[in-house]
């Protein structure tokens, strides 16, 4: 309908636009004619009203128009002298009322009803006799005009009626194989039948189309069975990914609860940290294992301690220590560790390197009696970081699980690396007021 009623307007508007064109042209070539007539018909009159002007005879001039009377279209003409007088008239009978036979009528009065030539008369002896004036009306014009314009009506209805025919007509042409690709299509989407094909019947652009549809279809179709087989595949990757994803969820929730463990162990450091600041050098000890036993509670371990080395760095002592209260009975618990009980334990933390054993029997590089030492000791697994101060080792911090095995997780790892480092600068300081107050000792005795 959009094409047809496109085609209707656009053929329409030719139509109209040539109608008045023609219909202008010929108004304005009618009153050219139109014109052209009236000067031929003045310049007789002129010719033959010489004689009249010179020997001052209104008679001959009058007789001179009587001709006049034979032309319809004439409404009134005068002969005027010298002067601008009216010499001699002729006025239309049906228009005696309008025209004056003794006063003429200027051209700017007439209306648009009328067309007017006024010419000289001269001869040879005179250049200005007077002047011819001749009036005629356009009755002809407007019943030659309506005559055309009614033939032209009668043209734009016909060859409008004619336009909309072949236009439906065309219409048909480029539209119907279009529908009928439209209702394949919509087929298609239906009944999701890839195998049909559209019929190419013209070797125009509509069959063209018709080409490249179908190339699509077959394309289509190829690509449906590839995506059957996507989706079965598809299918198992999703069962697949939902596994994953319930592990990574599982591992979220883990790293979840590490942050949160992680968080709070830190504010458990900082508020130790806080106390340890304004603590006297006699209660730092107690300070220690009062600090010891709050990282051990909080982390749920059997027991936590410090070791210190000697001067000559050939044995480890237990300078700190807190334990649950139910294997505080256990041989060992505060044992020094020396190079011949515990050669590899031993020389790693002298190192300075971290210790993580969950299990001691898949320890390939320690010996029997090494693990026998470690289990007389009742440690089932073990981890230790090294307390270190300005590049050297002064000993190590340790948890240990006496009734179970424990696969030592990161965060337990990463969160004893931060007490060590707090407390080997609360070591550190208790050893600088230690030596302080043993000057001031000296000094005194000195003194006294």
């Amino acid at each position: 309908k959009k094409l047809t009623f496109i085609i209707f307007v656009v053929a329409i508007a030719a139509l109209l636009l040539s109608i008045i064109t023609f219909y202008g042209y010929e108004l304005h070539t009618y009153k050219i004619s139109s014109n052209k007539e009236l000067e031929s018909i003045s310049n007789i009159i002129s010719t033959h009203s010489i004689a009249a002007l010179e020997f001052a005879d209104p008679k001959t001039g009058n007789e001179t128009l009587e001709p006049l009377k034979k032309n319809e279209n004439i409404a009134a003409a005068y002969i005027l002298d010298e002067k601008g007088e009216v010499f001699a008239s002729y006025v239309r009978e049906d228009l005696v009322n309008l025209f004056d036979s003794k006063t003429r009528i200027h051209e700017q009065e007439l209306s648009s009803d009328y067309l007017s030539s006024l010419n000289t008369i001269s001869s040879s002896s005179n250049s200005n006799l007077g002047s011819i004036h001749i009036i005629a009306d356009t009755k002809e014009l407007k019943s030659h005009l309506l005559k055309y314009l009614y033939i032209m009506i009668f043209t734009f209805v016909i060859i409008s009626l004619l336009i909309l025919l072949f236009s439906i007509r065309l219409q048909r042409t480029v539209s119907k194989p279009i529908l009928n690709l439209a209702e394949i299509a919509k087929s298609l989407s239906i009944e999701k039948d890839y195998k049909k094909r559209f019929i190419r019947e013209t070797e125009d652009e509509i069959g063209y189309l018709a080409d490249k549809f179908n190339e699509m279809m077959a394309e289509v179709e190829s690509r449906d069975d590839e995506l059957e087989k996507a989706r079965t595949q598809l299918e198992n990757r999703v069962k697949e990914r939902t596994k994953e994803l319930e592990i990574e969820v599982e591992d979220r929730i883990a790293a979840e609860t590490n942050l949160k463990f992680k968080t709070e162990y830190e504010q458990l450091l900082l508020k130790l940290s806080n106390h340890f600041i304004n603590l006297s050098t006699e209660k730092i000890d107690e300070g220690i294992n009062n600090a010891l036993f709050q990282i051990a509670d909080f982390c749920g371990i059997d027991r936590c301690y410090i070791y210190q080395f000697n001067n000559e760095n050939n044995l480890l002592t237990c300078s700190h220590l807190w334990c649950n209260e139910k294997i505080s009975h256990i041989y060992g618990i505060n044992k020094d560790i020396s190079s011949i009980d515990l050669p590899i334990f031993f020389k790693k933390n002298l190192e300075g390197e971290m210790v993580s054993i969950n299990k001691f029997d898949e320890l390939p590089n320690y010996s029997n009696l090494e693990k026998q030492e470690f289990t007389n000791r009742g440690i089932k697994s073990i981890i230790s970081v090294p307390l270190s101060f300005s590049g050297k080792n002064i000993g190590f911090l340790a948890f240990d699980s006496i009734n179970k095995e424990i696969i030592w997780p990161d965060y337990i790892i990463s969160l004893l690396s931060f007490s060590s480092e707090m407390l080997v600068n609360v070591l550190i300081r208790k050893r600088y007021l230690d030596q302080i107050n043993e000057s001031k000792m000296m000094l005194n005795l000195v003194m006294d």
